[in-house]
């Protein structure tokens, strides 16, 4: 018999799936931000003379949540994600079960479409 979902009104339910290197991942908590990165110059006394700022690279974060079997999400793997390239830059293991694991990941817009490492 297959899970019931009762529904009384247009409330969504569900998690954001991501596909990196052909692996569907579960995100939880997910989170996206597009920050500015800011430059600031004083006077001779101290206080503030000027500041510039602009875009930064666009994150995400959360927490991806994998069952054992599945391997981890990868580092630096570019993948396709609401029209954007994005990959992972730094991933954090945690869990409370060996069978489950949760990945507590921050993900960066990759603006040229790759990512070399050496």
């Amino acid at each position: 018999m297959p899970d019931i979902i009762a529904n009384d009104g247009t409330l969504v339910r569900g998690s954001v799936d991501l596909t990196i290197n052909s692996v569907i991942y579960t995100m939880l908590n997910f989170k996206r931000g597009l920050k500015a990165r800011s430059i600031y110059d004083y006077d001779s006394s101290g206080k503030p003379k000027a500041a510039s700022h602009a875009e930064d690279f666009e994150h995400i974060s959360g927490t991806i949540r994998a069952r054992s079997d599945k391997v981890a999400p990868p580092k630096f793997i570019v993948f396709a994600y609401s029209g954007k390239n994005w990959y992972i830059m730094d991933s954090e293991l945690a869990g409370s079960t060996e069978a489950l694991q949760e990945y507590t990941v921050d993900i960066i817009e990759c603006i040229n479409g790759s990512v070399v490492t050496s």
